[in-house]
């Protein structure tokens, strides 16, 4: 736990300039980039959009008004796929369900690394996202390997 408050500190001191590519003539998808990228590189950093948006120098407005899923050119959930959120969720359990795997971690160690508000937030997203539990999904998954 130590070490991770110690990652968790000096990461925070990353500078938002670092996930900002080069202005080009799209600045959406200039946007877009720059999320994405934040997102893949802070997975364990994110516990909203609001900071996120402020981390990157965004303004929350500004990022709410972009991946809006009503406005009709250069969305997120037009490039991507889907909205914002369900990204970071997405995100998120995959790297879930990579720990799980891995067998290193309890199931409210990776809830609170992924920064999770809670066990049961981080279940219900996990059931929702891969259709089972998080425990049983641990429990199927080490079951299966073992009669391999």
């Amino acid at each position: 736990q130590i070490l991770l408050l110690i990652c968790r500190l000096f990461s925070n001191r990353v500078q938002s300039s670092d996930y900002i590519p080069s202005k080009s003539a799209k600045p959406v998808g200039y946007t877009v980039y720059a999320v994405v990228r934040y997102i893949s590189e802070n997975i364990f950093n994110i516990d909203s959009i609001g900071k996120m948006a402020r981390e990157l120098g965004y303004c929350d407005i500004y990022l709410s008004r972009v991946f809006k899923e009503s406005r009709p050119s250069g969305l997120f959930k037009e490039k991507m796929g889907m909205t914002l959120q369900s990204y970071v969720t997405m995100k998120k359990m995959e790297k879930a369900v990579e720990m799980i795997e891995q067998g290193n971690f309890t199931i409210t160690e990776i809830a609170l690394k992924l920064s999770f508000e809670s066990l049961q937030s981080f279940s219900k997203s996990f059931r929702r996202t891969v259709g089972v539990s998080p425990m049983e999904y641990r429990k199927e998954y080490f079951s299966k390997k073992k009669s391999e």
